[in-house]
């Protein structure tokens, strides 16, 4: 499979998902599953950093199929983190997807992301 999702941290609160090469939306839903089956395992918070830096372009109907991920959220999903949307296709997407469906955030590389979620849970527990 060309989506890879693995825990990011040992505490289980944040998982990476690593896009590589052409995929497809069967793939990407497959990979939903999985996903859902590793957020079940947790009861807690899981923010997410979702690499596209080696990624080919977003498969073709990107706007429907995105629409369709977005009504799968999970009780714990927390925040999401784009890493290397540079491709103006999925940059395009996301962007618009974004605009429409739930708030994401774009950074250039993993260290941005991790700062980014760590900065957005010190904000949360002040408030």
């Amino acid at each position: 499979m060309a989506i890879h999702s693995v825990w990011a941290n040992e505490s289980k609160t944040i998982m990476a998902v690593v896009f590589e090469g052409q995929w497809t939306w069967d793939e990407y839903f497959a990979s939903v599953d999985e996903r859902t089956v590793m957020m079940d395992s947790v009861n807690h918070q899981v923010d997410f950093i979702v690499d596209f830096r080696d990624s080919a372009p977003l498969p073709k109907m990107a706007l429907k199929n995105l629409a369709k991920a977005a009504q799968q959220t999970h009780p714990n999903q927390g925040m999401t983190v784009i890493v290397g949307a540079t491709k103006k296709t999925i940059a395009r997407a996301l962007e618009i997807f974004s605009r429409t469906f739930y708030d994401l955030s774009f950074v250039n590389n993993n260290e941005e992301a991790f700062k980014l979620i760590e900065g957005a849970r010190q904000v949360s527990v002040a408030a």
